[in-house]
């Protein structure tokens, strides 16, 4: 068996047996996010506090959370764009149908890169089982699903992506104009997205599978560095303008979440700590649902799912391996230590950009499993060795498409409890709530979860950890613990306080009286409703956000607002499928 790529990719596009089109990816993917985003209308909590920022631009306020306060608030410079122009052609009132014709263009260039993923891989002589295998991991993964409708922006990097591994390949004209297009792209998408396009090209450049198309290394370093340049140009225009209107041209939401990297000689613990311990959970949380810790899921899945990612990931040490596969695999492990080795790693949503490299590191040791199992097959002469040949190349990539597909049925099923139950019964309610009871829209809100509350009351919000507040992050410098919330409050002295029952916690950690000079005013609690589905797929995901407190300063509260407060909201407790 061969050590390097088979054959040459445009040589086994002419023999190969797949029944499966790129045309018939591209259109089944796009009928499953359609029939997800149906089903169960999840809007993302982070999709609010871009959209904010998207209805600023559209009616004129610039891309701000708070008019008049030139705060980059928003990380994704096209997930703000995209919806900002739709905004502004739709017109005042289009908030539904801007969040749909977005999901439509998401799910359009999703359904682009499964095209060009499955004619890359026809060209490597993918059959059928390992073609639809490699295709399933890639794009039916839950959390790649899932985010490409509720607002976020995995599908725009996943194209980027795509595009990059189809040019560095060598399957298109002018690979370094598509390459730049690509790197560019991702930049424009995650501030980060050079770390995931690095990562393809280190992998590339190092095991080089194109040797015998008669490329050589001097050429793809060539390619790369002409792509830098002209991506560097297609960035350049943001970085100056975001400069010179923000004051800094890296997202306020990547100052924010860099406070609670640890500093000085606590770093050195940090960086081992995760070592031993982080990868672990990484291996998991990259093909698992979102915050899949709270539970339960299936530990068997979880198992699975570890397993997989971790081969993918160390694939690239096999000698007789795909080289093409191997240059992923050591993109997947870039990738995920990145993650692994920043604080935010635990949010599930920073994992799809990694999960790209794992499933298709994967799909390749399908391909290869095949051919491995054909190279023995033709030379053993027992009946039973070949019989269990066949068997295990069927199982494995079966078994693999039958978990992930299981996993994105229940997610849907959980995000459908999750957006009726959570996000149109409470936190839509109480940001509703807060813009009716607001003394004046200036009125300050201290709360964590700033999308839907921040979006539908209007209001000024104290965020924590400070995304869209840089008081927040001023105020954090101030005091010896930067995860002190208790003392940003004491500093802020916001007018209301929006808490759950950790956020409380959180709060009287080193103030235990912080709330005194608050009074309780309603209670949102819809905690029943969680309880009442029979089987509900991560049902404890959903607890931790059932349950808010609205907290308003005492020496604010006026004889009328007396006669009308009232310790629970008589509708908090029932579940609607109101779309907001």
């Amino acid at each position: 068996m061969e050590q390097c790529d088979a054959q040459s990719p445009e040589s086994e596009g002419s023999n190969t047996k797949a029944s499966i089109r790129p045309w018939h990816a591209a259109l089944v993917l796009f009928l499953v996010t359609m029939c997800f985003a149906l089903i169960t209308n999840h809007v993302w909590e982070d999709h609010y506090i871009t959209y904010r920022c998207s209805v600023n631009l559209a009616t004129g306020n610039g891309p701000v959370f708070t008019p008049g306060e030139h705060v980059h608030a928003f990380t994704s410079v096209l997930n703000m764009a995209i919806p900002a122009l739709l905004r502004y052609l739709l017109g005042e009132g289009s908030d539904r149908a801007v969040l749909w014709s977005y999901r439509i263009i998401c799910s359009l260039l999703l359904s682009a890169s499964a095209y060009l993923i499955c004619r890359s891989l026809l060209r490597y002589g993918f059959k059928t089982l390992s073609l639809a295998g490699a295709l399933v991991l890639v794009f039916l993964e839950s959390k790649v699903v899932d985010y490409t409708i509720n607002g976020q922006e995995v599908a725009l990097m996943i194209f980027f992506l795509t595009l990059g591994v189809v040019a560095i390949l060598g399957h298109v004209k002018r690979p370094w104009l598509i390459l730049a297009i690509s790197w560019a792209g991702a930049m424009y998408t995650r501030p980060d997205g050079f770390i995931y396009s690095s990562s393809a090209a280190i992998g590339f450049f190092l095991f080089f599978p194109f040797a015998k198309e008669g490329r050589t290394r001097i050429g793809l370093l060539k390619t790369y560095v002409l792509a830098g340049v002209i991506s560097f140009c297609m960035f350049l225009p943001w970085m100056i303008w975001a400069q010179q209107y923000y004051g800094s041209f890296v997202p306020h939401t990547v100052i924010a979440k860099g406070l609670e990297l640890p500093r000085g000689k606590e770093f050195l613990h940090y960086l081992l700590v995760q070592f031993f311990f982080g990868f672990r959970y990484d291996f998991a949380s990259v093909g698992m649902p979102t915050l899949y810790v709270y539970g339960p899921w299936n530990c068997y899945l979880e198992g699975i799912l570890r397993q997989t990612s971790f081969f993918a990931c160390i694939y690239f040490l096999c000698p007789w391996a795909t080289r093409s596969g191997r240059a992923l695999s050591l993109a997947a492990l870039i990738s995920l230590t990145y993650l692994n080795y920043i604080p935010v790693a635990a949010t599930s949503w920073y994992f799809p950009n990694a999960w790209f490299y794992v499933a298709l590191s994967a799909g390749f040791i399908l391909h290869d499993l095949r051919r491995l199992s054909d190279w023995i097959g033709q030379r053993a002469e027992n009946l039973n060795v070949k019989f269990w040949l066949k068997f295990v190349r069927r199982f494995i990539p079966g078994l693999l498409m039958t978990v992930i597909i299981a996993m994105t049925m229940m997610v849907c099923q959980q995000m459908y409890y999750q957006q009726r139950i959570i996000e149109n019964s409470v936190r839509t309610k109480i940001g509703l709530w807060l813009k009716e009871h607001a003394r004046t829209p200036k009125d300050t809100v201290f709360l964590e979860c700033l999308g839907y509350l921040g979006y539908f009351s209007n209001m000024k919000i104290y965020d924590c950890p400070g995304l869209g507040s840089p008081e927040v992050v001023k105020a954090r410098l101030a005091q010896d613990n930067v995860n002190d919330w208790g003392g940003i409050v004491i500093q802020l002295k916001p007018d209301w306080i929006v808490a759950r029952p950790r956020d409380e916690v959180m709060l009287k950690q080193f103030h235990p009286d912080v709330l005194d000079p608050y009074e309780k005013v309603i209670k949102f609690d819809n905690f029943k409703a969680i309880l009442e589905p029979a089987w509900m797929p991560g049902r404890n995901y959903l607890c931790g956000d059932a349950i808010f407190t609205i907290y308003r300063r005492k020496d604010l509260i006026t004889d009328a607002d007396t006669g009308t407060k009232t310790d629970t909201e008589p509708d908090a407790g029932t579940s609607t499928d109101t779309d907001k």
